[in-house]
């Protein structure tokens, strides 16, 4: 059951387009043979969507591309809350994944030319020029990581970075919940304590304490051909 649906597909001269979006869905599934261990089940999501777009107007100047991935809220059967994490763990709090990516792209100037054909097994020579995470979301086990920023791309210069061209921005990371997260794992023996305490000597090289009570702050910037983390310069 659907509480709403609605899907679109656009072509025209500048862009081509589609889009999928559900509202509140929900899933049950009731009876089966007797060898499938999840007879009897249910699961719902708030939300769920998927789509894209490419520009393919003017291909001798940078054309926009878009994506988005998103399900909100979904909340899986208890039964495989139960089996996954019989000591509760984990917590069984709904999970979501929102990603919405955008930029621009130019085609090789090759790739222009008459007569030009792929080589097979090879990506065809397009250039990023920008890119940006407006948006990153991830939550679950009562732990949330968002994300957003932007970078642009120096063609120009595959030298620096080895062969990649060289990124200028910044992208920014929190999290809330982590350490209570290995802090419930660990009591319940799902991993052993000297592991978890290496996990968090990295995470203490790589985020440091937010504003909020256990929460986390990341921050990667490319400036200048130099390289940071959390306003340490690693490059």
């Amino acid at each position: 059951t659907s509480a709403s649906g609605k899907g679109s597909a656009s072509f025209d001269a500048a862009t081509a387009s589609y889009d999928i979006a559900m509202g509140k869905t929900a899933v049950s599934v009731i009876g089966g043979p007797p060898e499938v261990e999840f007879r009897n089940i249910s699961m719902s999501v708030a939300e769920l969507g998927y789509g894209a777009s490419v520009g393919i107007g003017d291909l001798t100047s940078p054309q926009d591309v878009r994506f988005v991935a998103k399900f909100v809220d979904l909340v899986l059967p208890p039964e495989v809350w139960a089996q996954a994490d019989p000591t509760g763990a984990l917590g069984a709090s709904p999970l979501t994944f929102v990603l919405e990516l955008a930029g621009r792209y130019a085609l090789g100037p090759e790739m222009l030319e008459p007569g030009w054909a792929p080589i097979p097994g090879a990506f065809p020579p397009v250039d990023i020029i920008d890119a940006t995470l407006s948006k990153l979301l991830i939550s679950g086990f009562d732990v949330t990581l968002a994300g957003d920023g932007s970078l642009g791309f120096d063609e120009t210069d595959l030298v620096t970075y080895e062969g990649i061209p060289a990124p200028e921005g910044k992208i920014s990371f929190r999290a809330t919940g982590v350490n209570a997260l290995i802090d419930r794992v660990i009591a319940a023996g799902l991993v052993p304590q000297d592991e978890l305490t290496g996990f968090r000597f990295g995470l203490a090289f790589i985020a440091k304490p937010g504003p909020e009570p256990d929460s986390l702050v990341s921050e990667v910037e490319f400036r200048d051909k130099n390289f940071y983390l959390n306003g340490l310069r690693l490059r």
